[in-house]
């Protein structure tokens, strides 16, 4: 794939980026919560600039380029609609030969805190996280990755100040998680369709396909069928209604 400076990024490129001043990070994998989040931070923050990062992921589940391709035409799409408020970043990580994993939040976890570090994106005050509060295994992942963030941030690690005399914390950073309270069906419903299409959000993908039967194909399926059935149920609901008026 060329190289393409997506959103404001070519701002970067020309050094004249230092101006502007991100406010958010938030880490996109092409899949829909990411998605979301991101969709909806830039409609709802038009005056505010968040920086976009995103991971190729290289590991046994072989789906990293599916992942980096629906980012690349999720940033057209978002581009083409005008929501270009942000800047976008990304890198790779390679397992190489290593026996097993990791879960990919810690990865993240990781990566996030080395761009909170770096001066160019000090002001950044806010990380956004699409994590749901219904998976209890998901949310101790979740917790590792705080933990190594601000490690690898420095940003909220005590530092000792000689002159005061005292242990002090500088530059912290709010975390955010606008998923909670919402299921995956809420966040398929509220995304619009065609952004939805663009996502991918298999993990073990089949004739570079979608497999439609790993844990997250399952998952999404589940509710779609309920989002379309809802949709259906309305639009009979209203055309009844509109036959009674008739």
């Amino acid at each position: 794939m060329n190289k393409i400076l997506y959103g404001s990024s070519n701002l970067i490129e020309t050094g004249k980026d230092n101006e502007i001043q991100a406010t958010t990070l938030i880490q996109l994998s092409g899949g829909i919560d990411s998605v979301y989040v991101l969709w909806k931070w830039l409609v709802d923050n038009p005056d505010e600039y968040c920086l976009v990062h995103h991971i190729k992921l290289i590991d046994f589940e072989q789906n990293y380029n599916f992942e980096l391709e629906a980012v690349d035409k999720i940033l057209r799409w978002l581009d083409n609609k005008g929501l270009k408020n942000y800047f976008y970043v990304q890198n790779t990580f390679d397992y190489g030969n290593f026996s097993s994993v990791i879960p990919d939040s810690e990865i993240c976890g990781f990566h996030a805190g080395i761009l909170l570090r770096l001066p160019r994106w000090k002001s950044i005050n806010k990380v956004i996280l699409p994590i749901y509060d219904n998976a209890p295994l998901s949310l101790l992942w979740h917790n590792n990755r705080l933990k190594i963030m601000e490690i690898a941030s420095k940003r909220s690690v005590p530092l000792f100040s000689p002159e005061k005399g005292c242990y002090s914390v500088q530059n912290r950073y709010e975390v955010i998680h606008p998923l909670v309270g919402l299921c995956k069906t809420d966040v398929i419903r509220a995304i619009p369709r065609e952004l939805l299409n663009l996502c991918w959000y298999c993990r073990t993908p089949l004739n570079n396909k979608i497999c439609g039967t790993c844990h997250a194909c399952s998952e999404v399926e589940k509710s779609l069928e309920k989002v379309d059935n809802d949709l259906l149920l309305n639009f009979i609901t209203q055309s009844e209604l509109k036959n009674k008026k008739d």
